[in-house]
């Protein structure tokens, strides 16, 4: 129960974060579920099948983290780069 407590908290935290901050749009970044254990998350995804886009990816889950190291890496890869969004 405390989990899911705190995992709302670090979801709405996280996203209030975002929505107040300016967008750069400096690059392009795919936002999407990556999960290794998800055949669909891995293989679907356009990070996967376009040259420009390889590696650049950030998974949507991170908001989810404990550690606001990786919180603030997926603020970053969203106000920083234009988004595509899905896949998987």
């Amino acid at each position: 129960m405390i989990q899911k407590i705190k995992s709302s908290y670090y979801k709405k935290s996280t996203f209030k974060k975002i929505l107040g901050m300016d967008q750069k749009n400096d690059g392009v970044i795919n936002i999407h579920r990556y999960d290794v254990s998800n055949v669909g998350d891995l293989y679907c995804a356009p990070h996967q099948y376009f040259k420009e886009l390889e590696g650049k990816y950030s998974d949507i889950f991170l908001y989810k983290r404990t550690d606001q190291k990786d919180r603030n890496q997926l603020v970053n890869d969203i106000v920083e780069n234009s988004l595509i969004i899905g896949g998987g």
